[in-house]
């Protein structure tokens, strides 16, 4: 038994020497941190102390042979509200069925690799473009000509 209570003890004066190390090592910050938290503890005793008063303030009570009328005017408020936030629901999910899924993406940040990816595709994308262009197109090559509408010489150009 006597081993046991000193082995308390140790631990005891180890906690305080701990406890006494933190706040010598620690400095105005950890002081401010534990005045922080102490204010916060009281804030919470008096919240529950009051808060009981607070639930009996705001409780309803209804003289007893006109209750049932307001109980159904809150039902009634309750089904207006909740019809009107189902129309603007309906709205939203309209507006998210017209706009493309990879508007989600747009936020994510893209690795290099990504971003290079992106890029031959558009590039792609335009040298599909431009041979469509071309392929609508003949060119002639056979002389340079002098544009009449420009000073510049200009290649001939005729559409099939």
């Amino acid at each position: 038994m006597l081993i046991h209570l000193f082995t308390g003890l140790e631990e005891t004066l180890a906690n305080v020497y701990n406890i006494q190390y933190k706040l010598i090592g620690q400095g105005f910050a950890f002081q401010r941190k534990q005045k922080i938290q102490r204010e916060y503890r009281k804030l919470l005793t008096r919240e529950r102390k009051v808060g009981t008063q607070r639930d009996i303030q705001f409780t309803d009570t209804y003289p007893e042979h006109l209750k049932h009328l307001y109980l159904a005017e809150e039902e009634k408020l309750k089904k207006q509200r909740k019809a009107t936030n189902d129309s603007i629901l309906s709205e939203e999910e309209l507006n998210k069925a017209v706009e493309p899924v990879t508007t989600e993406r747009k936020f994510k940040k893209k690795m290099s690799n990504q971003k290079a990816k992106e890029e031959y595709e558009k590039i792609k994308a335009e040298r599909a473009r431009k041979k469509e262009f071309v392929v609508g197109w003949t060119m002639e090559w056979h002389t340079l000509e002098r544009c009449k509408s420009c000073v510049t010489f200009c290649y001939q150009t005729k559409f099939q």
